[in-house]
């Protein structure tokens, strides 16, 4: 959902005026035109989609399922990994991957079954890698994945 134009500029103002961010700086830049709740945590969403689903709020559920999988850079989807990863990951061309978010992404349906499976895989071998080179010393995943 795009943000009215004085919404997005009070937002934009708050960063170059109240935080002292220079105009054309990466911070003001990251302020987005779209409806931040869908951009800030996956970890939040997961949960918020989960008690959707809970409660039968399916159409609800359903739409911020939807707005999670876009593949056009509004979504948790990045182009290249199998999972999710929030907007500032994105941003900085980062490849972390937070483990708890994608879990509970997995767990509530917010992924969908196939990625989920994916992203089950593919955090599995990471943590195996880790371990192997001695950097992950129990049989438990960490809270933060580095690609």
């Amino acid at each position: 959902m795009f943000l009215p134009n004085n919404i997005w500029s009070r937002k934009h103002d708050i960063i170059t005026e109240v935080y002292g961010f220079a105009a054309d700086g990466w911070e003001a830049r990251a302020v987005t035109h779209t409806e931040a709740f869908h951009c800030y945590s996956d970890q939040v969403s997961s949960l918020v989609h989960g008690y959707q689903r809970l409660l039968g709020l399916d159409d609800r559920a359903e739409a911020l399922r939807a707005a999670a999988n876009q593949t056009d850079g509004h979504g948790f989807v990045t182009p290249g990994q199998p999972v999710f990863a929030i907007w500032f990951y994105k941003v900085l061309r980062d490849g972390r991957c937070d483990v708890l978010g994608n879990s509970l992404a997995s767990l509530t349906g917010l992924a969908g079954l196939e990625r989920a499976r994916v992203m089950i895989a593919w955090m599995e071998t990471q943590c195996a890698e880790m371990r192997r080179c001695g950097e992950l010393a129990l049989d438990l995943p960490p809270c933060l994945l580095t690609d």
